[in-house]
This record gives C-alpha cells, sequence and structure tokens, in this order.
C-alpha cells in the first residue's frame, strides 16, 4: 500500500493526465485516468494502436461499477462476486464516459481489480483507471519488469515497482452476456 503522500502524488499524477507502470492483478500494466482524453491518447501513442480505440477499464468495487454500468444482469454480478481470476466483462449501454472510453458497437470492457493496491488508487481518484498490458501492440506481455520495452518505461510518468517480489500473472478471464441470456467466454 501506498503512504499518504506517495498516494496523493500518484493522484496528482493521474489527475494531469499522466500515465503509470505498475504490476496489476494482470499482467504489468499502463493505467491513466480513463475520463483523461489526452491520457488516452498518449496510451493509445505509447502502444502504438489506433486512437480510437477504447481501453479497458478497471474500477475497485460493484459500486463504482454501477456508476458506469446502470444495468447489470444479476446473473453477471452473481459472477462478478464468485469469481476467483481476475474478469473483465464487456457491458453493453454504459453511462456517464466519454465517447473515447466507449466501443463503435456502444459497449465498454470493465474489470474490479483484485489489487490493493490499484484499488488504493481506484478509491482514492474515485474514477475508473484506463489499463492496457505493458507491451506494445502485437509484442508479447511482458512477464517481469525487465521484459517491457524502454519505450514503454520511458513514455510515462511514474513506475511503482512490485511488492515483495510479486509477478503478475496473466490475462484477465473475458466474457460477455449476450442478449439471449448466454454467457460467452471470449478469453479464458
Amino acid at each position: 500500500m501506498l503512504d499518504s503522500t506517495h498516494l496523493n502524488d500518484i493522484i496528482t499524477i493521474l489527475e494531469q493526465d499522466g500515465l503509470l507502470l505498475l504490476p496489476s492483478d494482470t499482467t504489468w500494466a499502463v493505467v491513466g485516468d480513463a475520463l483523461s482524453g489526452i491520457a488516452q491518447v498518449r496510451l493509445s501513442r505509447l502502444k502504438e494502436r489506433e486512437i480510437k480505440r477504447p481501453f479497458s477499464l478497471l474500477v475497485d468495487s460493484i459500486d463504482l461499477l454501477k456508476r458506469y454500468v446502470p444495468h447489470i444482469h444479476p446473473r453477471v454480478e452473481t459472477l462478478l462476486f464468485y469469481h476467483e481470476r481476475p474478469l473483465t466483462v464487456i457491458y453493453d449501454r454504459p453511462a456517464n464516459l466519454p465517447p473515447q472510453c466507449i466501443s463503435p458497437e456502444r459497449t465498454v470492457a470493465i474489470r474490479i481489480t483484485m489489487d490493493p493496491l490499484l484499488k488504493q488508487i481506484i478509491h482514492s481518484l474515485d474514477r475508473p483507471l484506463l489499463t492496457s498490458s505493458a507491451n506494445q501492440t502485437g509484442k508479447p506481455y511482458p512477464v517481469s519488469f525487465e521484459d517491457i520495452s524502454p519505450v514503454i518505461v520511458e513514455g510515462v510518468d511514474e513506475i511503482i515497482r512490485p511488492r515483495h517480489n510479486q509477478q503478475p500473472a496473466e490475462p484477465s478471464v473475458l466474457v460477455r452476456y449476450s442478449n439471449r441470456g448466454e454467457l460467452i467466454f471470449l478469453r479464458e
């Protein structure tokens, strides 16, 4: 966990459209304020990917999720409560998000983070983070900090090192709840 001074510094960086590099509950990640169009453009350029393509978002709780997805099917909410691995869900008809967070299909991918540090940051910021693995588009996910491209390392505003030699695992499980009431696993 971050002490209050370091946490305040991190929040200031995020509020000023900054990007952080840190281990998450999945892979090493680059995160920024999800409501900042500038942070989204910066992350797109850093990853060398199309600027209009939205990133996944991180929230710290179902309560924060419901600010942006007012209608969560009870089956999905149950899955969120009981699932033991990081789980990203693609939701239809999000609300209260800027256009850069929403796909052309009017969907948004959101994960409730399990990582205590990310929960602390999101809770203090009081809004979602945009997130992406700390690799350039088309390159392998970094397993350790040493695997991260210097372009990524030099392109962020702050690096938060792992706690107790923590190594991030793998990308989250990705699911979508269909209009037919089916839970579709897009990545396991």
